[in-house]
């Protein structure tokens, strides 16, 4: 039984959380989330890296990212996420505390 908020509607399954971490149920979570054209950001060594995602796929289906700031390269969605271990749908030295 799915739950319905106030207003009858049900709760969005896809909404994006700030960060998805190295394990399979995070990853399948953001390859369904995730649109093209959305960027991704990871952060690594005290520096913030932005990633676009392209409409094309690799290996699992998962999503291939560009960088964002046009420098030449691409990368799949899991490899990603296995080398930095988490990836921010919002960038992480701009997001505000809740």
């Amino acid at each position: 039984m799915r739950r319905t908020s106030r207003s009858g509607r049900s709760p969005p399954t896809d909404a994006l959380r700030p960060t998805y971490h190295r394990t399979r149920a995070d990853a399948a979570a953001l390859t369904a989330a995730i649109q093209p054209g959305a960027t991704l950001y990871i952060h690594h060594d005290g520096r913030t890296h932005a990633w676009t995602v392209t409409d094309q796929t690799g290996v699992l289906r998962s999503p291939i990212l560009t960088p964002a700031d046009g420098h030449p390269g691409r990368v799949t969605l899991h490899q990603l996420l296995a080398r930095y271990g988490a990836i921010h749908t919002q960038n992480p030295t701009e997001r505000t505390p809740t």
